[in-house]
């Protein structure tokens, strides 16, 4: 972890020193905070079995920064796996203030659409602002990743978001073994198979 000196004594930030600590309540060693210098980009390994909580700069009780650019990737630890984030909370400033969230491990990566409209400039048509809550959102590219972009204006600025992050595995279709077709009528037939052990459930299609 690197902490920041912001103080308006030059045009860059400086970096006060490089530390590292975990906090003795658990709870707080899964908080993954957007970052505050702008524009940012970084990524985040999500370790499969354990939950993140992932929220704006203002972190679960304050509202989020203004004039902010973060761009971060949600990865999870075993390839095979997906990363799901569940939005418990969601508000921005309407139109102004928005979330992007792309299907994969990059901004060119397909956008996962919110159905709204373009708002202003941080707010493209897709994207998430106001209270439309992304909700339940799983990658489905072959990485297992997660982007998102939030952008957020020089004025109003709300509570902003929590949102649970973890890696899920996906689910498999196992085929069942076909059989011979019996008891073939003009009008009928009986089809056989036999089920994989264990056996899941099945929806039929005719």
């Amino acid at each position: 972890m690197q902490i920041i000196d912001e103080r308006a004594s030059g045009v860059d930030f400086r970096w006060v020193d490089d530390i590292a600590w975990t906090s003795t309540i658990a709870a707080n060693n899964t908080i993954i905070p957007t970052l505050n210098t702008t524009p940012s980009t970084c990524s985040q390994t999500i370790v499969c079995g354990t939950t993140y909580n992932f929220t704006d700069q203002g972190g679960t009780n304050d509202s989020y920064n203004i004039n902010k650019d973060h761009t971060i990737t949600f990865t999870p630890s075993v390839g095979t796996n997906k990363v799901e984030l569940v939005f418990n909370t969601f508000n921005t400033e309407s139109g102004n203030d928005g979330m992007v969230i792309y299907d994969g491990p990059t901004t060119a990566s397909p956008q996962i659409l919110s159905g709204l409209p373009a708002g202003g400039a941080n707010c493209p048509a897709g994207s998430f602002y106001g209270t439309t809550s992304p909700g339940t959102i799983t990658s489905t590219d072959p990485s297992g990743a997660i982007t998102i972009r939030w952008r957020s204006n020089a004025s109003i600025n709300n509570s902003g978001w929590l949102a649970s992050v973890s890696c899920i595995s996906p689910v498999v279709c196992v085929k069942p073994t076909l059989a011979a077709t019996t008891a073939i009528t003009g009008t009928s037939a009986t089809l056989n198979w036999a089920a994989p052990s264990p056996a899941p459930a099945m929806v039929m299609n005719m």
